[in-house]
């Protein structure tokens, strides 16, 4: 099965739910970018409250382009900043030293392209989900995009946070937020909840 999807930045655990069965990911890199969705940014919680995470980019939020054109900043030191927020919200986590060792390394790169760094990003987190197929990106423009960031109505999955008894459950976190909850169980949390909300 292929899917035609668009790349995020850690993106959404409804984004896995929709796409982890998939055999073949094709990122679509000619998509329009489009401010206000997981392209650039990926959702956390912290102690105080929730947290986005912003990778900032050369023209702005407001640019007219295809998403493989969009230019990452290092103006600023972002990437140190993202995973120090990453580290504070989740160094209690039951699985965070399970993956911060490879993870933290990805914070040091300098990608020139944020479509780039998206695929690193879900290049690592499919990696630790034991994914086994392959990916690719469109080559041309106009091919359909089967997923895009739209969170589901009702979240068909559950499981315990660090902060919930502060915030409650909130669903539609990033994918960190599942695995350094849940670890090598994330996957299996993911193929229930596919199933829930009518997959295959």
């Amino acid at each position: 099965m292929v899917l035609t999807t668009e790349s995020q930045y850690f993106g959404s655990i409804d984004y896995y739910v929709a796409s982890i069965e998939f055999s073949y990911w094709n990122f679509e890199q000619y998509q329009r970018w489009e401010k206000g969705r997981h392209l650039n940014r990926c959702y956390l919680l912290g102690p105080n409250n929730p947290l986005v995470l912003s990778v900032p980019l050369e023209a702005g939020r407001g640019q007219k382009t295809h998403l493989k054109d969009v230019r990452i900043s290092y103006r600023e030191q972002w990437g140190v900043r993202h995973w120090r927020s990453i580290h504070d919200a989740y160094r209690r986590s039951p699985w965070f030293e399970y993956y911060a060792h490879g993870l933290e390394p990805l914070f040091k790169e300098r990608p020139e392209y944020l479509d780039e760094w998206n695929r690193m990003t879900q290049q690592w987190v499919l990696k630790q989900l034991k994914w086994t197929g392959e990916w690719g990106q469109t080559e041309t423009p106009g091919e359909r995009v089967e997923y895009k960031s739209a969170p589901m109505t009702e979240a068909p999955y559950r499981y315990p946070q660090v902060f919930e008894d502060r915030h409650g459950f909130v669903a539609n976190l990033c994918i960190l937020d599942l695995l350094f909850c849940e670890g090598p169980g994330a996957k299996g949390i993911l193929e229930a909840a596919r199933r829930e909300n009518g997959g295959a």
